[in-house]
């Protein structure tokens, strides 16, 4: 616990300012993080059953795909070709990736199951879907801290411009992590208190997580669902975007399942490999994808949701 605690507080310490700074700060962290994320894909293998280490150019290609994916995605304006992410503010102005990226990414995957005998398809479209997950739901962070709202909604939304000097999309960030962290916390302490208790517990998936209980994942979305919607209504409706209570408080009850499916996910990968955790890389908590498995499939849920109704068709916002 000791342990655990002192890698928390590191981290802490390393994170909360650069996603209070926002911009370049936030790709740098990004990155980073995207970057462990893709080692620990590719590590997990030479950890698990198989016992057996990709060679070395899909390392290469895997982290090449990763940077690309994540800030180097473009559309058409017209004629002009427009980054995803703007490079002049620093801020993501919109998720997705280009198709290209996509198959070029692919392609050279399935390139590596005929260079390289230890390199099989499966481990080609194993790779290809958890980077672009993974990809996703970090694009999806950066531009829920971007909050890129539509110039057509600064009249009914508190809009702010881009800049280091201001919280834009700030407050959308710790409620995303707040709603993310709690039903974490709240699935882990609610399991411990009924396994404890007299009353028989249930199981929630147990082939995929021996100790996830049915009333520890309720416990999770209630506890999420409470603090999740508290910093919404006290500092997002307030400071950022001010959304109905009837949509807020049912969008963050959503959060707290996907938190959970999220996991459970990633869980499934872990349990093909037959390891316990990703890796080793912060003492006490695993590996990075142990850390934010969940908070990438909210991620994707939360940007969508903005990029589609707040974004794209301004609905609910009060």
């Amino acid at each position: 616990m000791k342990q655990r605690l002192i890698t928390a507080g590191i981290l802490l310490a390393i994170c909360v300012p650069l996603l209070i700074l926002g911009g370049y700060f936030l790709m740098a962290l990004v990155a980073i993080v995207g970057l462990f994320a893709g080692y620990e894909l590719l590590s997990i293998k030479a950890k698990g059953a198989e016992k057996q280490v990709y060679p070395i150019g899909v390392y290469i290609l895997v982290f090449i795909g990763i940077l690309v994916l994540l800030f180097l995605n473009y559309h058409f304006d017209g004629n002009n070709a427009v980054f995803n992410f703007d490079f002049k503010q620093g801020i993501m102005t919109t998720i997705g990736f280009s198709i290209s990226n996509l198959i070029l990414f692919f392609i050279l995957l399935l390139c590596g199951c005929v260079v390289s005998k230890n390199f099989k398809i499966m481990d080609a479209c194993y790779l290809f879907t958890m980077v672009v997950v993974i990809c996703l739901g970090l694009q999806g962070f950066m531009y829920i801290r971007s909050l890129p709202l539509n110039d057509n909604l600064v009249g009914s939304v508190i809009y702010q411009g881009y800049g280091y000097e201001k919280l834009n999309g700030i407050y959308l960030a710790i409620y995303l992590l707040v709603t993310t962290m709690m039903t974490d916390t709240g699935a882990m302490l609610g399991g411990m208190i009924f396994r404890k208790s007299k009353w028989q517990v249930h199981p929630l998936i147990e082939r995929v997580s021996p100790k996830k209980t049915v009333e520890g994942a309720i416990t999770g979305s209630l506890c999420g669902t409470l603090f999740g919607s508290l910093v919404f209504g006290l500092l997002v409706c307030n400071f950022e975007l001010n959304l109905p209570i009837y949509i807020y408080i049912p969008l963050t009850l959503l959060l707290t399942i996907m938190a959970q499916f999220g996991d459970l996910i990633f869980s499934c990968v872990k349990r093909h490999f037959q390891v316990k955790d990703y890796s080793n890389l912060l003492p006490g908590h695993g590996g990075v994808l142990d850390r934010i498995d969940s908070l990438i499939f909210n991620s994707i849920l939360l940007a969508g949701f903005l990029f589609v109704c707040v974004q794209g068709f301004g609905w609910f916002v009060a």
